[in-house]
This record gives C-alpha cells, sequence and structure tokens, in this order.
C-alpha cells in the first residue's frame, strides 16, 4: 500500500481550516481517502470515498458535526465510527444486520460460504475463476469477495443470508451504534 499526502485548505464559516488528504493506493488503485485536521481542539480523521464525497465538504460536515455534538460526544462519534468498521470488516452486514459466515483454512486456502434464505451458498470467491487459488491464499481477498458476492445476489434477488448466520449480539450492538449516530446527528 502506498500513500499519497496532499495539504489543503477549506472554509467553514468563514474560517480558513488547515488539512491533509491521504489517498490510500493499492498497486495502483486509490482504495481510500482520509481527512485529517484540527478543529475546536479536536484531531479529526476521517475517512471517505473519494469517488463519492468532496473532500472540502467531508471537511465541512464533520466541523457541522462537531459544533452539534461538542467535545464529548463526537469523540464517542468516532469510537462508534471505530466500532462499526471493525464489525464490516469482519462480518458481512446486510439491511442492519451481522451475519456470521462459514471459513474454513485447514488446506491453506480459505474457503468462505454465507448460505442464503434460498439455499443458495455463496462463496468468497473471485469472479475471475483463473485466480481463485492466488485469491484464497488471501484471507482478507477472499472475505472482500465474499462480501462482494453477498451484496450482489442480495441486491439483484432481494434474498438476505439465512437467519440462522445473524449474529444477534452484534447485529443488537450495530443497530444501537446506527440509531445513536443518528439520533445525535439529526436532532
Amino acid at each position: 500500500m502506498s500513500v499519497h499526502r496532499v495539504d489543503l485548505e477549506f472554509n467553514y464559516k468563514g474560517r480558513i481550516i488547515s488539512a491533509r488528504q491521504d489517498m490510500f493506493f493499492i498497486d495502483g488503485k486509490r482504495v481510500k481517502d482520509k481527512l485529517i485536521f484540527r478543529y475546536n481542539d479536536i484531531n479529526v480523521s476521517v475517512s471517505f470515498d473519494s469517488d463519492i464525497d468532496i473532500t472540502e465538504r467531508v471537511g465541512e460536515n464533520e466541523c457541522s458535526i462537531i459544533d452539534k455534538l461538542g467535545k464529548e460526544d463526537y469523540k464517542t462519534l468516532e469510537n462508534f465510527r471505530e466500532r462499526i468498521r471493525g464489525i464490516e470488516k469482519s462480518h458481512v452486514v446486510i439491511n442492519n444486520k451481522v451475519y456470521n459466515y462459514q471459513h474454513d483454512n485447514s488446506t491453506g486456502y480459505h474457503i468462505m460460504v454465507l448460505p442464503m434464505q434460498d439455499g443458495t451458498r455463496i462463496l468468497g470467491d473471485s469472479p475471475i475463476e483463473y485466480i481463485n487459488n492466488l485469491v484464497r491464499k488471501d484471507k482478507q481477498k477472499t472475505f472482500e469477495n465474499l462480501v462482494y458476492n453477498v451484496k450482489r445476489y442480495h441486491k439483484e434477488t432481494g434474498i438476505e443470508p439465512d437467519e440462522m448466520a445473524v449474529d444477534e449480539k452484534l447485529t443488537l450492538e450495530y443497530m444501537e451504534i446506527q440509531i445513536w449516530i443518528n439520533r445525535k446527528i439529526k436532532e
């Protein structure tokens, strides 16, 4: 992974705020961006998708959230955001439900499977069949393929993963965090 850093400024309510944008690349492909700055004695570091979001708008939005929440609730928000990222990096999340998947690497290859409600079994295979053995050696890539394949199947069919795969404890935690965030930001 390589990182390209750019210093920039954005205007929030007439105040010029100095910031840094970190752009992360894997194999030459930009995979994520992070905006880092300080506002009202709070260090802000927020990840975003530059294909969707405009850097300056991300900064303005975070400043607005800080103004609304204050320092303590903003710290809580940051902790909750990190927890959500952690859940999403380790489980499949569809419609705010957190699903466990089956994982076997006894052969040296990562085989990941998530059964769907219609009996279909979604695998963590690459859509490019001839590289599957290479991909299966990488746990993270196999997991990313599983998430992609499950989300694509759900989008195409409307069918969710099997209810037996729901992690009830994590789903409850995930939903409580989402409710807290939505309530605090929208109130």
